[in-house]
């Protein structure tokens, strides 16, 4: 919600911030995704998040600002794949400090590119586990450690019953 209210403030104001940021924090579909911690959430402040570095990226072009804002995209993008959308944006910024470099800066913003990209790409193919499915599994191996059934495989005796 936060980083909602930022964003627009950053857009408009801060009366758009707020109203922003209060649609957010009172929309049926983001309140009952938050209560089971579904994917879509985190992508969603992800993507969020990734504007807000790609943004920062873009007005103080720096090799930290450059890694924070690929980190932050390649984690959105690595969620779910729905947030590659944001990589459009990161694109347009690079593009923009390459352009707007000149002559004497180019290699100093193609490094800046070239760190930024990297690092999303490092993350977006990272292997990391599902959260749900982590979980699932944790919870398996709990209940075979206590020889007990999990509750995956008690709910599908019941259905063969």
């Amino acid at each position: 919600v936060y980083w909602v209210y930022q964003l627009g403030t950053r857009a408009a104001g801060r009366a758009v911030g707020l109203v922003a940021g209060g649609f957010l924090a009172l929309g049926f579909l983001h309140v009952r995704d938050s209560h089971f911690a579904t994917s879509d959430v985190t992508m969603t402040g992800l993507v969020v998040l990734g504007v807000q570095r790609v943004l920062a990226w873009h007005d103080a072009p720096s090799l930290r600002n450059a890694a924070l804002a690929g980190a932050v995209v390649g984690l959105a993008a690595s969620v779910k794949y729905n947030a590659l959308g944001v990589a459009v944006a990161f694109v347009v910024a690079a593009a923009c400090l390459v352009s707007d470099a000149g002559p004497a800066g180019r290699a100093r913003a193609l490094r800046q590119v070239a760190v930024a990209a990297g690092v999303f790409g490092l993350l977006l193919l990272a292997p990391f586990p599902r959260p749900h499915a982590f979980a699932r599994k944790i919870s398996a191996i709990d209940h075979r450690l206590r020889d007990r059934p999990s509750p995956t495989r008690h709910t599908a005796s019941r259905q063969h019953r």
